[in-house]
């Protein structure tokens, strides 16, 4: 099982993966590295606050719990984005376009979950 830190390294990983895949041009491989940065973005953020993840239910419930906690609706929004390009990745339903608009919201989800996890990481006094 991996650790809350080696979930947050990999998921920046895939980040960076995702962008340099982007450059080359291979968008729906890059849709299916930011759908792995998303579920250990994710899994980090279960972990910290002693939530079940291993299954996509667990996740939509992590991050409707944060969505409730933060009144902020747009991460619940974003996962549904990000479970988009992931179907998207095997099924090639979205224009180029979607898929590009919708790949950039979903790599800002993941930057807001990764600042979430670092958040929950640091003494209270250092949080705010």
């Amino acid at each position: 099982m991996m650790t809350c830190d080696e979930h947050i390294a990999e998921a920046q990983s895939c980040l960076r993966t995702a962008h340099w895949l982007d450059g080359e041009g291979k968008r729906w491989q890059v849709s299916e590295i930011l759908w792995s940065a998303v579920k250990h973005s994710i899994s980090a953020i279960a972990i910290l606050t002693g939530q079940e993840y291993g299954k996509y239910q667990h996740k939509r419930a992590v991050v409707r719990r944060l969505a409730a906690e933060s009144a902020d609706p747009y991460l619940a929004k974003s996962l549904k984005v990000a479970m988009q390009i992931h179907a998207d990745a095997d099924k090639g339903f979205l224009s180029e376009t979607e898929l590009h608009e919708k790949q950039q919201e979903v790599r800002y989800f993941i930057r807001q979950l990764l600042n979430i996890s670092t958040a929950l990481t640091l003494p209270p006094e250092q949080s705010n």
